[in-house]
C-alpha cells in the first residue's frame, strides 16, 4: 500500500449510508419546495408487502411504513410545521431547534452459505459448532437461544463454539448482518435433526404419536399429560442402553440469488433491511454547534430473537451515524493524515449521546428466517446522518450543509452566505 494512503477496513452499512444521505436529503428538499409534509411524502412512496423491487424480485417482510410512523410519533413529529421558515432566531435568541426524518432499505449479501453442526449429550447439554465470529454483536447468545428453543433446553445448557476451521463447518462471513438469518437457520435445522431423533425414540417408549409430543425443560412429554414424560437422560438410555453417547445433527443453509450484470435484474437479497430514524437537534447560530437532543431508531427485525441486544445494536448504530453526521472525517495536509488518532479524529463520546434515545423494534416475520428473524446490525445506521441533517436544515429554515460532517464552521459559513444574500 502507498504510504500516503491510510489502511481501510469494513464499516457498518457498506456504502448504503452515503447513498441514503443523498436521497433522504433530497426528499426533504423536495417536500419543502412543493409544500408537502416530509413524512407524508415518504409514506406515499414507500414500498409495501408484495411490491416488485427495481431488481424484479418480490418484497416480503416489509415493515418500513411501521418503522417510519413509529419514529415520527416517538420524535413528536408535527407535520408541515416542522419545515417552518425561520432562518433568524427571534428576539436575539441564538438557539434553534428542528426535527428530521429519514428511511432506508438495504440488502444482505446474496447468495451465501452457512453450515452448522449440533451435538446433544446424555446429560442434557448441547454444543453448536459454527464458524460465525462473535465480535460483540451477540451472535453466541442468539444462536444458543435458537438451539435451546428447538431442543426444549434451558438456555444455559447450550454452548456455542468460536471458529476453528479444523473442526467448525463453513460460514461465508460474519458480515452484512447475515448471521442471525443464515447461521440461525442452519443452527435451527441442525437442532431440528436432533429433535426429530429424540421424539422418535420417546414416541416408541411412551407409546405415543410423535405429533403428540413436545420437548420442554429437558424432557419429552405428551401434550396434556404432564406425567407421561421422559428426560433426555432416559431417552439416551432407551437408545444406547445407558446414559452415554451423543446425538448429532447438521445442516447447510444456502441462499440463492444474484443480479444479472447486464440487466440488473434477479434476486439481490435473501432478505431486505428496512429502518427509519427521527432526530431533534438544537443549533447555536452564533457558534454553529449542533446538539442532538433526541434520537429514535426503528428497525424491522423480522423477529427479535433477543430484543435487548437488538436495541443495543440500534443504539450503537445511532452513535456511529451521529459520528458520521457531526464529527468524523480524515484530514490531510499534503497527502498526510493529520488526525490519525482517536484524540484528534473525534468519535462521539458519552457527552455527545442524546439526552433521550429510543430504539423501536418492528416485527414482520420473514418466512425463511429462524422464527421469522432477519437482522439488525447495520440496519439502523444509514438513516441516522440524513435524519440529523434534515433536522438541522429544518431548524435553519431550509438552509442545508450538503457535505459531511456538519461541523460548526460549515454552519457559520453557510449562515453568513445566507445573510449576505438577504
Amino acid at each position: 500500500m502507498h504510504p500516503l494512503f491510510p489502511f481501510t477496513g469494513p464499516s457498518r452499512g457498506v456504502g448504503v449510508s452515503h447513498v441514503c444521505w443523498a436521497y433522504e436529503s433530497e426528499m426533504d428538499d423536495i417536500a419543502r419546495q412543493v409544500g408537502i409534509d416530509p413524512l407524508e411524502l415518504r409514506l406515499k412512496h414507500l414500498v409495501k408487502e408484495g411490491d416488485l423491487f427495481v431488481t424484479g424480485e418480490k418484497l416480503v417482510s416489509v415493515g418500513i411504513t411501521d418503522c417510519l410512523r413509529g419514529a415520527a410519533e416517538a420524535i413528536g413529529w408535527k407535520g408541515r410545521i416542522e419545515q417552518a421558515e425561520q432562518t433568524v432566531p427571534p428576539n436575539g435568541q441564538t438557539l434553534l431547534r428542528g426535527k428530521g426524518l429519514a428511511v432506508t432499505i438495504k440488502s444482505t449479501t446474496t447468495p451465501t452459505t452457512s453450515s452448522a453442526s449440533a451435538r446433544l449429550n446424555a446429560d442434557g447439554s448441547a454444543v453448536l459448532l459454527t464458524s460465525s465470529v462473535e465480535m460483540g454483536q451477540g451472535a453466541l447468545t442468539s444462536l444458543a437461544q435458537i438451539v435451546a428453543d428447538e431442543l426444549g433446553l434451558p438456555f444455559e445448557k447450550v454452548t456455542v463454539s468460536f471458529p476453528d476451521t479444523d473442526v467448525t463447518p463453513y460460514d461465508k462471513s460474519t458480515s452484512s448482518s447475515r448471521t442471525t438469518f443464515h447461521m440461525g437457520q442452519a443452527a435451527q435445522k441442525a437442532a431440528h435433526e436432533i429433535r426429530h431423533q429424540l421424539l422418535d425414540i420417546a414416541a416408541k417408549a411412551l407409546e405415543a404419536r410423535v405429533e403428540d409430543l413436545e420437548l420442554h425443560d429437558g424432557a419429552a412429554r405428551v401434550r396434556g399429560v404432564p406425567d407421561k414424560r421422559m428426560t433426555i437422560s432416559e431417552i439416551f438410555k432407551a437408545k444406547f442402553g445407558s446414559t452415554v453417547g451423543s446425538i448429532f445433527g447438521g445442516h447447510c443453509f444456502k441462499t440463492e440469488g444474484g443480479l444479472n450484470p447486464k440487466t440488473g435484474k434477479g434476486k439481490a437479497a435473501a432478505f431486505w433491511f428496512f429502518s427509519a430514524c427521527g432526530a431533534e437537534v438544537e443549533v447555536d447560530v452564533e457558534t454553529g454547534k449542533v446538539r442532538v437532543l433526541r434520537a429514535v431508531t426503528a428497525v424491522d427485525a423480522g423477529k427479535a430473537i433477543h430484543p435487548r441486544q437488538c436495541s443495543l445494536q440500534n443504539e450503537g448504530s445511532m452513535l456511529s451515524g451521529m459520528g458520521s453526521a457531526l464529527f468524523e472525517e480524515m484530514v490531510y495536509d499534503r497527502g498526510q493524515p493529520i488526525n490519525s488518532n482517536f484524540l484528534d479524529y473525534m468519535l462521539p463520546s458519552a457527552e455527545d449521546h442524546p439526552q433521550d434515545f429510543r430504539s423501536l423494534i418492528i416485527e414482520t416475520p420473514h418466512p425463511e428466517g429462524p422464527y421469522g428473524a432477519k437482522g439488525v446490525g447495520e440496519a439502523a445506521l444509514p438513516p441516522v446522518a440524513p435524519a440529523i441533517g434534515n433536522a438541522i436544515a429544518n431548524a435553519l429554515g431550509g438552509m442545508r450543509v450538503r457535505d459531511l460532517p456538519i461541523k460548526p464552521d460549515k454552519i457559520v459559513a453557510a449562515l453568513g452566505v445566507a445573510r449576505e444574500k438577504n
